[in-house]
């Protein structure tokens, strides 16, 4: 007699763990269940007509969702990795040039400072540039004076001319 779902011979003689005489192989039996009943006698049930399957290896799991997010995981936490690191080395460069930033802004306003008063020192200067000419130009006639006189003392002018020409610088240059 075979089993037609899944077209393994079967005995049809009881199994007791001896050869079989069916022309057809035998499949091995399965180990019966004991039973003890009372003071420790065991009780084995009568052998069936029919032995019991073996059953075929349990399928392996399939763990492939579980890989595919350990390695997502796996490139987020590197990919993370990465970019605080980037964020780190921004940062400084940040800070390193915000304080190149603060000492050229100090050193533009030392110069603003410096033109500044260099600005005024030059009008300072002009003014008594214009100051110093305006003297000259009334000295101007106080120098021609006395040029005249040393010219007619040397020459031989008279008192008269001298002494016009001396009260004449004493009001030029006064």
């Amino acid at each position: 007699m075979t089993d037609t779902a899944d077209d393994r011979p079967r005995s049809t003689q009881p199994s007791n763990g001896g050869p079989s005489t069916s022309q057809q192989p035998e499949w091995p039996a399965a180990p019966q269940p004991v039973a003890y009943v009372g003071e420790g006698t065991p009780y084995s049930p009568e052998p069936t007509t029919e032995q019991w399957p073996v059953s075929a290896p349990p399928a392996k799991s399939k763990k492939t969702g579980l890989v595919v997010v350990s390695i997502l995981a796996v490139l987020f936490l590197g990919a993370a990795g990465a970019f605080g690191g980037l964020y780190l080395s921004e940062k400084s460069d940040h800070n390193a040039v915000s304080a190149q930033l603060v000492d050229k802004d100090k050193t533009l306003a030392d110069k603003d400072k410096a033109l500044s008063d260099a600005a005024q020192k030059a009008d300072t200067a002009v003014k008594a540039q214009q100051a110093a000419e305006s003297k000259a130009l009334g000295y101007q006639a106080c120098h021609d004076t006395a040029v005249a006189l040393l010219h007619a003392a040397v020459g031989g002018a008279g008192d008269a001319a001298a002494g016009s020409l001396g009260v004449q610088l004493f009001t030029a240059c006064s």
